[in-house]
């Protein structure tokens, strides 16, 4: 000890360094927590981000495909365009959109007057509101001419600004605005800007309600993590205002942030702001834990603190680095691999000469193999997205029964064509707490896995029944199963248990993964039980709902269902 230093004062030196290394691990630990909030709050805004530049991507590529349509065929009919409408399944594939259609460019129009004519000549759905809408010459506003020019003279899919749309004829009035993409004479794109105002013929267009489309987009989220704003343009005008998220009244945000976005040529300004259920698991409460820890527990604390936002820092880094990499691999793969698709039915169609039954059958190859490879990119987005944290979870009460027969009737055509036994033994009643899609998305996994690993001839069975608090669903087959080493092997990512034979019958070794994570994530758990040559049982439990008590399963009878 320093004779300098009176021995009276030394616990007053000590309380104080602990004082000040407390005061300090204190702060730190505010910030680290601020600074993660921070992150969470842009990954969360990032998330939005994505689906809407995503979805309206999809949309854009649908034109392509209506584009490719009339460039292809100079003489495309109202019935032709309504059959290719319905193939495309606007209202399941492209929920929010309000159609699809179609504007001729009139023989009056360019370049012998001031600016080009285009009538609506075709528009699907023909619903009441776009029945309003067919005969209306676009060309005439100026908001939507702005548009059509630009898309006409740099061949580009072009969105508009705010407008009203012809369609609101009833109801209350949405903010609204067009997409369109042009088509040429020739089915070519010219060189020049010139030459292209020559050779347009008309534009592949669809109209959106913005609140409709954001709906469409997001969903029914009754408590919004992140509320957003978006405005057409740089500013944030209420006057171009196009769409605000349900918000909660009153409450002031902890977060927000401003981005502009880039929409096929047109600018929208977005705005997000934290919402009650993301502030609420927010980390500021560490900063008070190590502040009453004491002395010796506060300078560990924040070694510790230091350690992990550190840690933190770098895997944060390392998952944007493939967060960015997957993005930018599934707009590259899947771009084309939605064209092959759409110029598949094009072909199918007949839109490019007639079509005999060898070249069917090639082209129906061709579909299949498109379709495998976008579920396999799909898989692994997917599987990318729940380690991150980045899937939402929406619960509510579900019947389970309901929705088991729901799921058995998608996969009755595939039972039919392998030729399997399939039957639904009666359960008890149950009401489970859950989000109906992630169950589904379970349940669609568990029957395809056991309809692809049973052999022709052999049996697939779902049952129900209660255990405790949890309602458990059990997948039966008949299959080759898995050798008791294997059965948690085969829930890890990319692991297959016979490679050779998982080739043969098509998939990623992603499927289980993401299964077990989407059960987890509903606080339930899916286990196996197999023995190899006689079969396995998947079991999934969920939480059933707190006013329920578990039902004795005594009204199970024979298996319903006959062979396939």
């Amino acid at each position: 000890m320093d004779p300098r230093i009176r021995p009276e004062r030394t616990p007053l030196l000590v309380l104080t360094a602990s004082l000040l290394l407390t005061a300090a691990a204190t702060a730190f630990t505010a910030w680290t927590a601020h600074e993660r909030d921070a992150a969470r709050f842009q990954n969360a805004a990032q998330s939005a981000h994505d689906r809407i530049t995503s979805r309206l991507e999809v949309y854009i590529n649908s034109l392509r495909g209506i584009a490719a349509l009339f460039a292809s065929s100079d003489t495309v009919t109202a019935e032709e365009f309504r059959t290719y409408a319905e193939r495309l399944d606007l209202s399941g594939g492209y929920p929010g959109v309000q159609g699809v259609g179609w504007t001729q460019r009139s023989a009056s129009g360019w370049p012998r007057s001031s600016f080009e004519q285009h009538s609506i000549r075709y528009l699907e759905p023909l619903n009441e509101r776009n029945r309003a809408a067919l005969g209306y010459d676009m060309s005439g506003e100026g908001t939507r001419r702005a548009a059509m020019d630009r898309a006409r003279d740099t061949a580009e899919p072009s969105l508009s600004g705010k407008v009203t749309l012809v369609q609101e004829i009833f109801g209350p009035k949405q903010a609204g605005f067009l997409l369109y993409v042009p088509v040429y004479a020739g089915g070519r794109v010219p060189a020049t800007v010139a030459e292209r105002r020559r050779a347009l013929r008309g534009f592949a267009y669809s109209p959106f309600r913005a609140d409709d489309l954001f709906r469409g987009i997001f969903g029914s989220e009754l408590e919004p993590r992140v509320a957003f704003e978006v405005y057409d343009g740089t500013g944030a005008d209420t006057a171009a205002l196009l769409h605000r998220s349900p918000h909660a009244p009153g409450h002031r945000p902890q977060f927000t942030a401003r981005e502009s976005m880039i929409v096929a040529g047109r600018l929208w300004t977005v705005i997000y702001a934290s919402e009650p259920p993301f502030e609420e698991t927010s980390s500021a409460e560490l900063a008070t834990g190590v502040l009453a820890a004491g002395a010796i527990v506060s300078g560990f604390s924040f070694w510790l603190a230091l350690g992990l936002a550190r840690a933190r820092r770098a895997a944060e880094a390392a998952n944007r680095a493939k967060s960015d990499f997957l993005a930018t691999m599934s707009h590259e793969l899947r771009t084309p691999l939605n064209a092959i698709g759409g110029y598949v039915d094009l072909l199918d169609l007949g839109v490019g000469g007639p079509v005999n039954a060898q070249q069917r059958d090639y082209l129906a190859r061709v579909q299949r193999a498109q379709q495998h490879l976008l579920g396999l990119i799909n898989n692994i987005l997917n599987f990318a997205r729940l380690e991150a944290g980045g899937v939402a979870f929406h619960r509510e009460p579900i019947a389970l029964a309901s929705l088991v027969r729901e799921v058995a009737g998608f996969v009755t055509p595939l039972v039919a064509e392998k030729q399997l036994t399939f039957g639904i033994q009666p359960g008890p009643d149950l009401t489970v707490i859950g989000d109906a899609d992630k169950i589904r998305q379970i349940l669609l996994n568990l029957l395809s896995n056991a309809i692809k690993f049973t052999n022709e001839g052999g049996r697939i069975t779902v049952h129900w029944d209660a255990h405790g608090s949890m309602a458990q669903v059990h997948v039966a087959d008949t299959g080759i199963g898995i050798p008791l080493p294997h059965q948690e092997q085969i829930f890890d990512p990319f692991v297959q248990v016979d490679p050779d034979l998982t080739r043969t019958r098509m998939g990623s070794g992603l499927g289980l993964a993401i299964a077990r994570e989407l059960a987890r994530g509903l606080d339930g758990e899916l286990s196996v039980q197999s023995e190899p040559a006689r079969g396995s049982t998947f079991t999934l439990r969920l939480p059933l709902q707190d006013s329920e008590a578990p039902v004795p399963d005594t009204d199970r009878g024979a298996p319903t269902g006959a062979k396939a």
